[in-house]
């Protein structure tokens, strides 16, 4: 056998075996090999005689230490089987006098048949042991979606935590990973699964009703807003049942990514398309199409605005940039949304399907003030209306330095004039 990095030990396993009258046996696995050395039992009588059994790291010879790096946790696991129900026990004395630098972290846990211990170089948690049979009495929440990550606390009795490999908890076939704080809570997160139920056990537990959870499709109830533009980037909120963010959405045969608050809300971008399509999600399992999760893509024109911003009294002009736009006269209208009012900009006119102009509105009410007025600002073309940014209204800076009337009127609607580099600005107002 050639030597071993440490990183192998997690492979490695040491089995005895001693047989009345037959043979002794050792046999050492290292996850890709096997070695084996046999003797008669005569020659030392183990099958009566052996009572004990260690396993561990230790210094090479004559009473040397092995000296772990710091942080280094070593998990040992001793099972035992010697044709009778009686449980091994721990032992606080070795049979050797090489040791190692590291110490043991909490109790050594008997088991059945069996111990696990855990020993640190850095002083921190061992493992939990309990002398009772595990029992899962109940599964918070008992449902989630068939592509996993559900959050699920698992309660019941005799949890305990394993020195290799974490608690043993299923959910049907499958092993998760779990946190379990205490004998009787144990957290995990679901992994993916079929749909339909399963039980939740623990190291061999019995199943009962209480034990069930479910693994469910995913359901699209309501898309808001149903309709959207071929070729732009929105977002758009996807409710439903057994949602998550580790699913996608199709759009028809296009894919988009979903971030959700809970399983029954999402918020997606719809990619780019035409039509109507179903919406349907999931990540092994997706949704079935149903008439609730229709989007329909319409010509909805698109743009935005160099520059966007201005005076007070309007009649600044703008290029607007963008898509769908119609070149008739009165075809293309672009309005400002003044505090719930509508207002139409002046002289719009557009070139061609992609570039518009127009002068701004005068904004109202009047900022008070020098504080700007940020107005949003839509675009209009066949009944179809969408969002193409704000506008922002705003008095110039005075110079330096200020008319007097600057100053009082700051002053009056609650700021104060300061300095800022070369000009001044008013600070502090209250409106």
């Amino acid at each position: 056998m050639s030597p071993r990095t440490i990183a192998g030990l997690l492979n490695m396993a040491v089995t005895g075996r001693a047989v009345q009258g037959g043979d002794d046996t050792v046999i050492l696995t290292t996850g890709t090999e096997a070695f084996q050395a046999s003797a008669p039992d005569g020659m030392l009588d183990l099958a009566g005689r052996w009572k004990s059994a260690e396993f561990n790291i230790f210094g090479d010879c004559c009473s040397a230490q092995a000296n772990l790096n710091a942080g280094a946790q070593l998990g040992v696991d001793i099972s035992v089987n010697d044709g009778t129900n009686l449980r091994a026990t721990c032992s606080t004395s070795g049979t050797t006098a090489e040791t190692n630098n590291a110490t043991l972290a909490g109790p050594c846990c008997p088991d059945f048949q069996g111990v696990q211990f855990l020993e640190r170089t850095d002083g921190g948690l061992g493992l939990l042991c309990t002398n009772d049979k595990a029992v899962v009495t109940a599964v918070s929440p008992n449902h989630g979606p068939s592509s996993g990550g559900t959050m699920v606390t698992v309660t019941g009795t005799g949890f305990f935590n394993s020195a290799n490999h974490g608690p043993p908890l299923r959910f049907g076939g499958l092993r998760v990973r779990a946190d379990c704080p205490s004998p009787f809570r144990c957290i995990a997160t679901t992994l993916p699964a079929p749909i339909g139920p399963v039980n939740v056990t623990f190291a061999g537990s019995p199943t009962s009703p209480g034990n069930v959870f479910t693994f469910n499709g995913p359901i699209v109830t309501r898309i808001v807003p149903n309709e959207g533009p071929e070729d732009s980037n929105i977002s758009i909120d996807l409710f439903g049942t057994e949602l998550s963010s580790n699913m996608e959405a199709r759009f028809g045969e296009v894919s988009g990514a979903m971030i959700c608050d809970d399983s029954t809300h999402c918020v997606v971008s719809p990619p780019r398309g035409t039509g109507t399509v179903h919406v349907v999600v999931g990540a092994t399992d997706f949704s079935a199409p149903t008439p609730a999760d229709l989007y329909t893509y319409k010509p909805f024109p698109t743009g935005f605005m160099r520059p966007r911003n201005g005076l007070p009294e309007g009649g600044t002009k703008v290029l607007v940039h963008g898509t769908k736009f119609a070149t008739a006269p009165g075809a293309t209208t672009i309005s400002f949304n003044m505090n719930g009012t509508s207002v139409p900009a002046v002289d719009v006119s557009c070139s061609s399907a992609s570039d518009c102009e127009m002068q701004t509105p005068p904004v109202n009410p009047r900022p008070i003030g020098f504080s700007p007025a940020v107005v949003p600002v839509t675009v209009t073309v066949a009944g179809l209306t969408n969002t193409i940014g704000s506008f922002t209204y705003q008095t110039p800076l005075p110079p330096d330095p200020p008319p007097a009337e600057f100053c009082q009127e700051c002053e009056a609607d609650g700021g104060h004039c300061v300095k800022v580099g070369a000009r001044f600005v008013c600070k502090g107002l209250l409106h």
